[in-house]
């Protein structure tokens, strides 16, 4: 027996295959109970895993296990290693899909919301109920009248589904949090993460002006504006933008910034200088996450003079 290299890529299932990083690669061997080694996809090259196995004449076989959350694969699978080998017989290709990966509605006038529930291990949940039903009644589209209510399950996979009327608000409680009714408004938009419009959070800003803002120290420029969009595409009330979004100077010696009632900022000069005007959620307006959740902008220069 002799040591060699064998490489294992992870692809999704794209008309144009893309590196999966991530997953989680064991290796038994060929009877699955004794465990040999593991490594994480991209942890080196995006998508690889690379392992140092022994090969034989006749060939070593090894069992292949794959794991992570979201995705579905054919596991456990087998690698034969051959010692001399001929090169290109170590190299493996796995395909894996992606399971969260968003599928459009058949009907333009609807919207796919999907998402995944886990329980906290991360193991798919079956049979999680979701109540969807209309905020106004009755609701009437082109020559249907709307059943006001219905209830959706997570699949075998822990996934969620429902196609709802893009532009229509709707009254959710989902299972297990049944104290929280979650009012809802579907984007326009053919698919959508289901869990950005249950549990939306500030995702993008914007300043405008955009370039930078010269003042004097001592004086304050009050026509600085910002907007705003949730996860679920709607955007945010000039007038709640305060209660959503905490604005801060990258140097408060140079420059200070508030918010304004309606909505627009005031940048007061300190001292000559430059600095920029950040921004991030506050985390009291939010769902709790375990990975906070961040908004994406780009900050806002200053100069002082």
């Amino acid at each position: 027996m002799a040591l060699e290299t064998v490489n294992i890529m992870i692809l999704d299932d794209a008309t144009i295959p893309q590196e999966v990083d991530g997953v989680l690669v064991r290796v038994y061997d060929e009877t699955g109970v004794t465990f040999i080694v593991e490594m994480v996809s991209g942890a080196v090259n995006p998508g690889e895993v690379e392992f140092i196995l022994d090969g034989a004449v006749s060939g070593t076989v090894y069992q292949l296990r794959f794991y992570k959350i979201g995705i579905r694969v054919d596991s456990p699978q087998y690698a034969e290693v051959f010692s001399p080998f001929v090169p290109g017989d170590h190299d493996f290709d796995i395909t894996i899909h992606d399971v969260l990966s968003l599928q459009t509605a058949t009907d333009s006038s609807l919207c796919r919301l999907s998402g995944m529930v886990t329980d906290v291990s991360g193991f798919p949940v079956k049979n999680t109920r979701m109540k969807v039903r209309l905020t106004r009644h009755p609701v009437v589209v082109g020559s249907f009248l709307l059943v006001r209510e219905r209830e959706i399950q997570s699949d075998a996979e822990g996934i969620l589904v429902a196609d709802l009327y893009r532009g229509a608000d709707y009254d959710v409680v989902l299972n297990g949090y049944e104290e929280l009714t979650m009012c809802i408004h579907i984007p326009d938009k053919p698919a959508f993460s289901m869990f950005e419009v249950l549990l939306p959070y500030p995702k993008v800003l914007t300043f405008t002006p955009s370039t930078t803002v010269s003042l004097p120290a001592g004086s304050a420029v009050n026509t600085v504006a910002v907007s705003a969009l949730m996860s679920d595409e709607q955007e945010i009330d000039s007038a709640y933008l305060g209660a959503y979004l905490d604005f801060s100077s990258s140097d408060e010696t140079v420059a200070a910034v508030q918010t304004m009632a309606d909505g627009h900022l005031s940048i007061s000069g300190i001292k000559a200088g430059s600095a920029q005007i950040l921004c991030a959620i506050r985390a009291t307006t939010v769902d709790p996450r375990i990975v906070p959740a961040a908004i994406s902008f780009t900050p806002l220069d200053v100069l002082v003079t």
